[in-house]
């Protein structure tokens, strides 16, 4: 999964979160040291002070701008270039704040790779997930009980993108 994609998740909440890392890592139910690992693996690390007062002078400066167009500005500042446009940033933006969680994401990055028709070695590569792990994580996709299922069931995924064979007819084989 990109990490301008991860970035953007965890800085959303951060910003979101008025620059309080407890308060993000509550909202998204994980460990503050975990938001904190993320923040380091990343370069952020001992700049949560600096960049909750960066978000601070930006909201207050453009009081009259969106929060989106906020964000936008402070990733960019936050992260470098960003590779999104501003109409991206405003979607997904708004899917963080569905509570979309960031689990989720990585199955929804393997069935956009399917749907984009990138071969599989080239999706499990950049999830970093063997074949196994990647199967796996697929399965959890059309299980509507599941939290991936729950999540995904807009995007209504098909047996054959998930299950490769699955509705193709068999071969006949002579033996």
């Amino acid at each position: 999964m990109p990490d301008d994609l991860e970035l953007h998740f965890f800085l959303h909440w951060f910003a979101f979160c008025r620059g309080n890392i407890s308060h993000a890592a509550k909202a998204l139910q994980i460990h503050r040291n975990n938001m904190q690992d993320r923040f380091l693996r990343f370069g952020l690390q001992g700049k949560t002070f600096k960049l909750r007062h960066s978000w601070f002078r930006l909201a207050e400066k453009n009081r009259r701008a969106s929060f989106y167009s906020n964000f936008f500005r402070f990733y960019r500042q936050a992260g470098g270039k960003p590779k999104f446009t501003q109409k991206e940033n405003r979607r997904l933006t708004a899917l963080w704040q569905t509570g979309f969680p960031f689990k989720t994401l990585l199955a929804h990055y393997a069935l956009w790779g399917i749907r984009a028709g990138k071969p599989k070695p080239w999706i499990q590569k950049q999830l970093g997930y063997s074949h196994r792990h990647h199967l796996r994580l697929l399965t959890t996709i059309r299980d509507p009980r599941s939290g991936n299922g729950f999540w995904l069931a807009p995007l209504k995924p098909r047996p054959g993108e998930v299950f490769p064979g699955i509705g193709r007819p068999l071969k006949n084989k002579k033996r």
